[in-house]
């Protein structure tokens, strides 16, 4: 069960989220341009969360989690893509074993 730290800590994340995709703010992940929102978060289906390996994360995303949270923060049209993390590395959008979440979202 989470602590209510924990949810303060997730709560302002997902604030920060939709601070980052509603303005046009560029930052290292998120920059809008022209209502389209390119986003990058990592995958918790291939690299789960842990405070021990990944020390600066607050949190990982299912492609569910992420495509929710986006919908909910007036996103449509939302196309996922997959990372792998290799020397070339590969973007595909149907295997979804990818370490990082590659997602560009439209604002309605």
């Amino acid at each position: 069960m989470e602590s209510q730290h924990e949810n303060m800590r997730l709560a302002e994340y997902r604030l920060r989220i939709v601070y980052y995709l509603r303005c046009s703010v560029a930052c290292p992940f998120v920059k809008i341009l022209s209502g389209l929102a390119p986003c990058s978060v990592p995958n918790q289906n291939a690299v789960p969360f842990s405070k021990e390996t990944h020390p600066f994360h607050v949190r990982h995303f299912t492609p569910e989690q992420i495509t929710e949270d986006l919908r909910q923060n007036s996103f449509g049209k939302i196309e996922i893509y997959y990372q792998y993390v290799n020397e070339d590395f590969n973007i595909d959008k149907s295997n979804i074993e990818g370490e990082d979440i590659i997602i560009i979202a439209e604002a309605i």
